[in-house]
């Protein structure tokens, strides 16, 4: 598990298209958060709390979950991010 997160030995163009998988990920979670969040307020503004114990309680976690993949993604996005601008800095010092 720890080599995985050592992107140092991986190629930059894996670490590129790492990046870019991410980015598109974190952007589909992100949008998917928002529509969740948003219609679980709507649900709840109209039918009220007690929604939630009936048919919406999956809801709420389905938005939890929207929100570590965006995260997660997020987090895989800056690491391979990190890494291509230290190489870009270390090939501009040479």
């Amino acid at each position: 598990m720890k080599r995985l997160f050592r992107v140092a030995g991986y190629p930059a163009v894996l670490v590129f298209l790492c990046a870019g998988i991410a980015a598109a990920v974190l952007a589909f979670g992100s949008l998917r958060l928002l529509t969740s969040g948003l219609s679980l307020m709507r649900m709840v503004q109209e039918q009220g709390w007690p929604v939630l114990t009936h048919e919406g309680w999956p809801q709420p976690f389905r938005v939890a979950g929207f929100g570590v993949i965006a995260l997660s993604a997020f987090l895989v996005f800056r690491i391979c991010e990190t890494e291509l601008v230290a190489r870009y800095r270390d090939w501009q010092d040479r």
